[in-house]
């Protein structure tokens, strides 16, 4: 996921990797912490792959800093990560945060495409836990119930979810595109 969102930003414009470590955690609205530790050896993987070059940059201190752009082989990769199936749960929820942060690049009928799969499963994962909540409800307490308010509100992602099912909450999204 760190490669969607490296390629992702270096679509917006060439950077350093200060810059994209910056980017990383501003721009993406704080969706993404990485080290230095990570970002260059992606840097370098990337780079290994000509999905991106680097030229030598301003002379800040005692170092030349590299700047980053994407290749025209980076920006097919890019568009295969961004539209790449999901593959489990959890990294499906970040990834799909992910995507929508450079959904711009994509053209409506994708977006459609990827909205209404993540709409797909998000509704088989409330029918599993409402279906949990039903099942234990006979001998469960107040406090069991409880645990089960939060996986509601973040099945939403952001988006108003009703639970009883008569609002489609993406029928804003539709508008939109």
């Amino acid at each position: 996921m760190l490669e969607l969102a490296v390629l992702g930003l270096l679509k917006e414009r060439p950077m350093h990797g200060y810059q994209l470590s910056r980017e990383l955690g501003d721009s993406l609205g704080g969706l993404w912490r990485v080290s230095y530790g990570s970002l260059y050896p992606t840097l370098r993987r990337l780079e290994r792959d000509a999905a991106i070059e680097s030229e030598a940059g301003d002379v800040r201190g005692a170092r030349r800093k590299k700047v980053y752009r994407i290749t025209s082989k980076g920006e097919q990769i890019f568009l295969e990560l961004l539209q790449e199936s999901p593959q489990d749960t959890q990294t499906e929820d970040a990834r799909f945060r992910m995507r929508l942060a450079f959904f711009r690049y994509l053209p409506p009928e994708t977006r459609i495409r990827l909205l209404e799969r993540r709409r797909q499963a998000l509704k088989e994962r409330l029918s599993t836990i409402a279906e949990s909540v039903r099942a234990g409800r006979g001998g469960s307490d107040a406090a069991c119930r409880g645990c089960t308010r939060p996986a509601f509100r973040s099945i939403g992602e952001g988006m108003v979810v009703c639970v009883a099912g008569r609002l489609d909450p993406w029928s804003h999204v539709h508008a939109l595109l």
